[in-house]
């Protein structure tokens, strides 16, 4: 049984819950989650994790060199936890491949930071944060102005990255020489 206090400055400890931890000779502790018997809440033992599926894309980023073709990239953090980094891509509008990565299981929302690889140090452009888990471990349809000292553009996540990428399809088919040119 391990008993869950919280922790008083100026007078003791109050009892908030206890649990009873599955223990195996051969296993040590037995992860999972444990109600807190007679209280509201639970304990998480170990770190199980699940799997998650996200696309994004940026729009309207902001040139932070002179010269040269920008390179943005993301990292999604669970509070200080790196998640993932994604690869770059080039340009002010880039959009990313579905990937998918873990996450702590009782995770329901986590953070995106978009930066441009420089030469010396990555500059930050922007960041999104409590992007949404859905139930099916997808990330909710979502669009942010990203959060930066300048004007960071925007992030998308979701289903919305598929209509934009079949809408550059539609129109590269359009464009000189493509399947639709001049049909619609």
């Amino acid at each position: 049984t391990v008993n869950i206090y919280d922790h008083d400055l100026l007078s003791a400890d109050d009892i908030i819950g206890f649990a009873r931890i599955k223990y195996s000779k051969h296993e040590g502790l037995v992860e999972g989650r444990y109600e807190l018997n007679g209280f509201p809440g639970y304990l998480h033992v170990g770190d199980p994790k699940k799997t998650i599926k996200f696309s994004c894309y940026c729009e309207k980023l902001p040139k932070t060199d002179l010269v040269g073709t920008m390179k943005p990239y993301y990292k999604a953090f669970y509070g200080d936890r790196l998640l993932f980094t994604s690869t770059t891509r080039k340009g002010q509008n880039p959009m990313w491949p579905e990937v998918e990565f873990e996450v702590p299981a009782s995770a329901v929302t986590f953070e995106v930071k978009v930066f441009e690889e420089d030469a010396g140090k990555d500059d930050l452009l922007g960041e999104v944060d409590k992007l949404k888990i859905n139930e099916d471990n997808t990330v909710k349809d979502s669009t942010h102005q990203l959060t930066a000292d300048q004007d960071g553009g925007f992030f998308s996540s979701g289903a919305a990255v598929h209509i934009v990428k079949m809408s550059a399809y539609a129109n590269k088919l359009r464009g000189k020489g493509g399947l639709l040119a001049g049909k619609i």
